[in-house]
């Protein structure tokens, strides 16, 4: 039970982020390429400075491999479906009101990928040593708040409903307690799995970052954008030092 309330906190960290988008309204154009650097560069720094190495320290080069090349070819295929399904959408809607709906789509997909592993890390930390599964849920909690801005911040560009963008979040958010329960009875035995499926998040959020996040948010304002990668390194290295 424990774990099961330590993860949901976790978890609803996203949901917060995106709630503070929906009650501060849409951004101006400036702040919308600072948050997006922003997530970009917390999301970029995550995957080097925490998800490669936590893959590779808990498995053989095989499963980091298979995973990276899994989540990378998973997005692919998504990014090519959501862009037929965006495209299906009525004539009346706008190319950029479709961008940041498909953009929205991914980033929600992506996350929602990146909280299984990050859950199933949790649980596994967790029944190893209580402390060590606090610790790495707080490293996990901090950085779920730019994320959950960064999947409301493109559907409220894309004018989607405020319920709607809630309810898309908080199924995001729930994918972290159940990976911490997949990782308390599952993948604890198996490091090759557990490895596998971190390194399956980092080549999501890596092609997330490179197709969609990082050139919008430089193609909306560059210097913004770059500051709110900046602000990325601060954020993360608060992280570190917490840890």
């Amino acid at each position: 039970m424990e774990l099961l309330i330590l993860s949901s906190l976790t978890g609803l960290m996203t949901l917060i982020g995106a709630v503070g988008v929906l009650f501060f309204g849409q951004p101006g154009k400036k702040v919308l390429a600072f948050y997006l650097g922003l997530s970009a560069g917390i999301m970029v720094l995550v995957v080097l400075l925490d998800l490669l190495p936590a893959a590779f320290s808990q498995g053989p080069l095989e499963s980091v491999g298979i995973g990276m090349g899994l989540g990378l070819m998973v997005m692919m295929i998504l990014h090519q479906i959501l862009h037929g399904i965006v495209n299906c959408r009525p004539i009346s809607v706008s190319p950029k009101v479709q961008e940041f709906y498909k953009m929205g789509m991914m980033m929600a997909l992506a996350i929602a990928f990146h909280n299984v592993p990050e859950g199933i890390a949790i649980g596994a930390g967790y029944e190893a040593h209580q402390e060590l599964g606090v610790l790495v849920s707080l490293s996990i909690a901090l950085h779920n708040v730019p994320s959950g801005i960064g999947i409301a911040i493109p559907f409220v560009m894309a004018n989607v409903r405020k319920k709607r963008i809630a309810i898309v979040t908080l199924g995001v958010s729930l994918c972290t307690p159940l990976g911490a329960m997949l990782g308390k009875y599952f993948f604890v035995g198996s490091t090759f799995m557990v490895s596998m499926g971190i390194a399956f998040a980092a080549g999501a959020m890596g092609y997330i970052v490179w197709k969609e996040i990082g050139p919008t948010a430089l193609r909306h304002d560059k210097l913004s954008a770059q500051l709110g990668m900046a602000g990325s390194i601060v954020i993360l290295y608060i992280v570190h030092i917490l840890r």
